[in-house]
């Protein structure tokens, strides 16, 4: 059987300090300078206030599961290996929310429950790409 290659992210110029800060081991998110709306989506116009100047801070990495669900299977044979998987929401200590994938192994997904506390890891998808995935944090699972 042959290894398909996993699809990757696309890094659009405006989400450059994003992907930075996840190369550097930090979750950033964008701070709108005018309102002080955060967000975990870079995006070009604030939705609060329409202006367009932002800046990036560093998060803290900490959240709690909003919502999940299992993926049993991926239609995808680069991702089949992987299945089942958690795919959540995060509320992020920060009070934004993030979709995301949770980091537990195939056979604990069924621990993985609403409210349990998780953080930031980052994780090499390929040789030249880290992806920011969260695990349970203090031994949840």
């Amino acid at each position: 059987m042959t290894t398909m290659q996993r699809p990757l992210p696309s890094k659009l110029p405006e989400a450059r300090p994003y992907w930075d800060g996840i190369d550097h081991g930090e979750l950033r998110l964008q701070k709108c300078k005018r309102c002080g709306r955060l967000s975990s989506v870079p995006q070009l116009v604030c939705p609060q206030d329409g202006s367009t100047g932002f800046e990036w801070v560093k998060a803290s990495g900490k959240g709690v599961v909003h919502t999940f669900t299992v993926n049993p299977a991926h239609p995808h044979l680069a991702f089949q290996a992987e299945c089942p998987y958690v795919i959540a929401i995060v509320r992020l200590a920060e009070g934004v929310y993030c979709y995301t994938r949770i980091n537990v192994p195939p056979d604990q997904v069924q621990r993985v429950r609403i409210g349990m506390p998780v953080r930031a890891v980052f994780v090499n998808v390929s040789p030249d790409q880290k992806l920011v995935y969260f695990e349970p944090d203090a031994g949840e699972v």
